[in-house]
């Protein structure tokens, strides 16, 4: 059922005006000590939706996240995207130096509402550890730090679900 329903997406997109082109520069995506295979495989595969190579893990060790688990919640997305393993602060510095604005996606004091706030088309978004969100060294070398508004009396999503939010949010305002 599942190659079907590929099968009819692809076809689907294919079809319609706003997929991607070929001057099309989809924002970088970088999961901040990620520790659950699962939301790495999501977020492999969100990435793969945005466009999206690679995904970039920070101050996470390779040799302490199951591929195999990864590989189940990635789907075809896992041979498509790339994972990358990196230390924080040599991503911020690789980052910089290409001129890409930073930003985080946090409830933390000062940060501003996703929906009322421009998202820079050159962007390499911070999406925070499942427990403790993002870490203060990418706090406080982001840009921008953004939150997402939560009417509802649960005040938290899961990582993938915020990270969704704030990529097609940065796809609404950038093409």
């Amino acid at each position: 059922m599942r190659d079907k329903n590929s099968t009819q997406a692809n076809k689907f997109f294919s079809n319609i005006e706003d997929t991607q082109s070929s001057d099309y520069n989809p924002p970088i995506l970088i999961g901040d000590n990620l520790k659950t295979p699962e939301n790495i495989g999501s977020l492999l595969r969100l990435a793969g939706s945005i466009g999206c190579n690679s995904i970039y893990i920070t101050d996470t060790d390779p040799e302490d996240v199951r591929l195999s688990k990864v590989k189940k919640t990635a789907t075809t997305a896992f041979n498509k995207v790339d994972i990358i393993f990196t230390p924080t602060s040599d991503l911020i510095k690789k980052l910089k130096d290409s001129d890409y604005r930073l930003i985080g996606l946090e409830t933390a004091e000062g940060s501003k509402n996703i929906f009322k706030s421009s998202i820079p088309k050159k962007v390499a978004i911070f999406i925070g550890n499942e427990s403790h969100g993002l870490s203060t060294e990418i706090i406080n070398n982001c840009n921008d730090i953004f939150y997402i508004p939560m009417p509802g009396i649960v005040k938290s999503l899961n990582v993938t679900n915020a990270a969704a939010v704030v990529l097609f949010e940065w796809y609404r305002q950038n093409h």
